[in-house]
């Protein structure tokens, strides 16, 4: 599984959407995120689910399982709010 591709997951399980469609402006590799992952991406980034690496998210590499851990305790967090 791509980071993208949990990004989409998690918060289309939320069911979020209408994100800041600025989020992604912060990182250099923008540009690679596939068009169906930005509005995951924005939503996940605006949320704190996932977070990039020296400006950088990585969208099509692969989400380690502890990364997904940690996306699994931001949501946690997330959904405790």
């Amino acid at each position: 599984m791509t980071r993208s591709m949990l990004a989409v997951a998690i918060t289309a399980q939320l069911g979020l959407s209408d994100c800041d469609e600025l989020a992604l402006d912060a990182y250099t590799d923008k540009s690679t995120v596939p068009l169906w992952a930005v509005p995951g991406w924005n939503c996940s980034i605006e949320n704190g689910f996932l977070k990039g690496n020296g400006g950088k998210i990585n969208p099509n590499g692969p989400a380690s399982k502890a990364e997904a851990i940690v996306v699994l305790s931001n949501v946690a967090d997330y959904v405790d709010e």
